[in-house]
């Protein structure tokens, strides 16, 4: 059941029939329901999925750094979606998937950090570091 709280004619949240209604980013947005369920993916699409939840599942970690890495480049969108985006190109073109030289958690210029050390204590890491250096070009 979808609702209002500015009349009929005001933005809409929820459901009505097989539409959704709900607000991203400030502006109202309605989609509807799959009205049919899909097969299984194989071949070219689930090598495609199979890069994306590769990507998510280690983006999903470096979360935090990657919200403030891509704050500027974000123009409008999500932070994050902005990384995942650049982070599933680069994970695409990558000779080696395996280690994680494709990963890019800052992009734009800024200051690099200077004496940068981590210590690490069970499950928690800790990240330091000095001042700054002069404004850098990352993951370019």
């Amino acid at each position: 059941m979808a609702y209002t709280k500015e009349g009929f004619l005001g933005p809409f949240k929820g459901r009505v029939a097989k539409v959704v209604f709900y607000e991203m980013y400030g502006k109202m947005v309605a989609r509807s329901l799959p009205t049919v369920k899909r097969k299984p993916a194989k071949g070219a699409l689930k090598a495609s999925q199979n890069d994306f939840a590769r990507v998510m599942k280690i983006m999903q970690k470096v979360k935090p750094f990657v919200r403030l890495g891509f704050k500027d480049m974000a123009e409008g969108r999500s932070a994050f979606h902005t990384a995942l985006s650049e982070n599933l190109k680069r994970y695409r073109l990558a000779e080696n998937r395996d280690d994680l030289t494709w990963l890019c958690v800052s992009k734009g210029e800024r200051a690099g950090a200077l004496d940068l050390t981590l210590n690490i204590e069970g499950k928690v890491a800790t990240v330091n570091w000095g001042g700054a250096r002069t404004p850098e070009t990352f993951c370019p």
